[in-house]
């Protein structure tokens, strides 16, 4: 039995090819310096976001591959993750279970909010062909977050 356990580990990992992905995740993470420098990388094109609750101090830009965009926006302690991307999954990366969560509509988008009885801190939504995250690190109510999504939805 000790036998088994110490070689069958081996023997099941024995001949697996791993993609390149795996074996360096970064690949194809690229940090630039502008919004129309991601835009370019990505092939279409990302909004700013205007209306934070903070006054953004600093802003860092990422592609992840071709298919989604990154801005990171900080100040006053305060942050905001927004990320557009190709397809209609969640692209938000949180998978935290949330004691509050509403559906609301922005235009004609369907948006997810997710957070406590103290704010909504993720908002999800989907256009058609882009999907749509932001994640804030302070909580807002319903009608601050339709603002918020307003104006980067347009």
């Amino acid at each position: 039995l000790l036998a088994g356990v110490l070689t069958l580990p081996g023997l099941l990992d024995r001949g697996l090819q791993r993609p390149a992905e795996v074996l360096n995740p970064g690949a194809d993470i690229v940090d630039v310096a502008t919004l129309e420098e991601l835009s370019g990388l990505v092939n279409f094109e990302v909004p700013e976001v205007t209306g934070l609750p903070f006054t953004p101090e600093k802003q860092s830009y990422t592609a992840f591959g071709k298919d989604m965009a990154q801005i990171t926006y900080e100040g006053n302690g305060q942050t905001c993750t927004f990320r557009k991307s190709i397809g209609s999954e969640d692209n938000s990366g949180d998978y935290n279970a949330y004691s509050a969560v509403e559906e609301i509509s922005v235009g004609d988008a369907a948006v997810t909010l997710k957070g406590t009885e103290d704010g909504f801190t993720l908002a999800i939504w989907w256009d058609g062909a882009f999907s749509y995250s932001l994640q804030l690190s302070g909580g807002l109510t319903v009608d601050e977050w339709e603002t918020l999504i307003a104006a980067v939805y347009g």
